[in-house]
């Protein structure tokens, strides 16, 4: 079977999205699919990799309109009515439901896909959701959530000396990363010894690791005795997901996407509760190691639903049904 994959964005920018489709192009290869992706030349936040290292081996096109033919589409759905101007579609579609900007109450986007997503959606043969967080209507609806590699996302090594707080993902513009910001100083500011560690560059205050291969994760992860994520809308957590299954804390905010993992978390709305959830962790590893342990080994059992041999083969099954039964329709 072939597969496009329609991206919105260059896969240079090495974000969360274009992560998460390398890792199902490979998969899909490796099952023996036919594997193509465009794209357009846009990269939010700069080019930070060559398309061919994130995706090797897999042919790949960068343009501002793609003519796109194969067995079925893959469309990251952007905004309503967008992909009509970047992508000509041949073939059967699936509308790829991962940009959060559809569920910002502040995005334009939100609202244009509250007034006219069902009717674009219409055009689609399926949509795939990770979690049942949008409002739109549809006669054929996948729900299937992200997956980890459980085996690569486990514990690589010793945690560090001091008691660490990580952050990971982009943080232009958004103010996650401000909350990180202030629940460091304030916990520096108190006389807390511990280490601030975030992707990407860092400051006076909190140590950049620097632009981070995905494949070196797990070993980020395990440096870290609590993973923050005070996300201000999500379409599903998978830094979360990954975060667990390495046995870290998490501290979030209560949103939808992330309530609907179902996995133990530590939430927060304000920056003093964030610094309060944190403060209680660290009173556990600090003075209850042995119930920080089992905290740990309970996460990680927490998130095996989520594991790639679970739930990849859910995806693959729905790319052949939409292929099969569009098959099947032309064919009467």
């Amino acid at each position: 079977m072939e597969i496009a994959f329609c991206s919105f964005v260059s896969v240079s920018s090495h974000g969360g999205i274009e992560v998460r489709m390398a890792e199902m192009t490979r998969l899909l290869t490796q099952q023996g699919h036919k594997v193509v992706v465009y794209a357009t030349p846009y990269s939010h936040g700069g080019r930070k990799v060559k398309p061919e290292d994130l995706i090797p081996n897999i042919p790949y096109q960068e343009a501002w309109r793609h003519k796109v033919k194969a067995d079925v589409a893959y469309i990251y759905y952007y905004s309503p009515l967008a992909w009509r101007t970047l992508f000509s579609v041949d073939c059967p579609k699936i509308a790829a439901m991962h940009p959060a900007g559809l569920i910002f109450k502040s995005s334009p986007r939100h609202w244009l896909f509250r007034i006219v997503g069902s009717q674009d959606l219409a055009s689609f043969e399926a949509v795939r959701i990770q979690s049942p967080i949008f409002k739109f209507e549809h006669s054929q609806v996948f729900q299937i959530p992200d997956w980890v590699d459980t085996k690569a996302f486990a514990q690589q090594q010793e945690k560090a000396g001091k008691f660490t707080l990580l952050f990971v993902g982009r943080r232009h513009g958004e103010r996650r990363w401000r909350i990180f910001h202030k629940v460091a100083s304030k916990l520096k500011n108190q006389g807390y010894d511990f280490d601030f560690i975030a992707t990407g560059e860092g400051d006076e205050i909190i140590r950049g690791l620097g632009e981070v291969n995905h494949d070196a994760m797990p070993e980020v992860y395990s440096r870290a005795h609590i993973l923050l994520q005070p996300s201000i809308t999500d379409t599903f957590g998978l830094a979360i997901i990954e975060a667990l299954s390495c046995g870290i804390p998490v501290i979030t905010t209560p949103i939808p996407a992330h309530i609907g993992l179902e996995v133990p978390l530590f939430y927060a709305q304000s920056t003093d509760k964030f610094v309060e959830r944190v403060l209680k962790v660290y009173d556990r590893w600090c003075y209850e190691p042995e119930q920080y342990e089992k905290l740990r080994s309970s996460l990680r059992q927490s998130v095996l639903k989520y594991d790639v041999d679970s739930v990849f083969p859910q995806l693959e099954n729905m790319f052949e049904s939409v292929a099969n039964e569009s098959a099947r329709v032309r064919a009467e």
